[in-house]
């Protein structure tokens, strides 16, 4: 994937000037000053980088899965209904461990 284009970044910022410039200029106007030539120039553009095109597909394809694995949720089942389901409860406490790492790393 690209690294993030701050461009589009830069983008935004110049629009939020350029509103909040016309916003006092519209202000200015209701005082009866006369519209300026940058009004009739200004337009607001937005550019979406190639990697923010690619989160979007991937957001769109995440949105399509089920929320469950729904035949693992049937075969736990199952083991657990005939007492075949084994806890492995060491491998449960070292990914908890892990997670804490994770999030500590933040």
């Amino acid at each position: 994937m690209d690294p993030i284009d701050n461009s589009s970044n830069v983008k935004a910022q110049r629009a939020g000037g350029e509103q909040r410039a016309n916003a006092a200029q519209q202000s200015g106007r209701s005082q009866g000053t006369p519209p300026s030539t940058a009004d009739a120039a200004s337009t607001d553009e937005v550019t979406i980088t190639r990697a923010a095109t690619e989160l979007l597909q991937l957001e769109d394809q995440l949105a399509a899965l089920p929320d469950a694995d729904l035949e693992r949720v049937d075969a736990i089942r199952k083991a657990i209904g005939d007492g075949s389901y084994q806890v492995d409860a060491e491998q449960i406490v070292n990914n908890l461990l892990q997670a804490e790492r994770d999030l500590y790393r933040l």
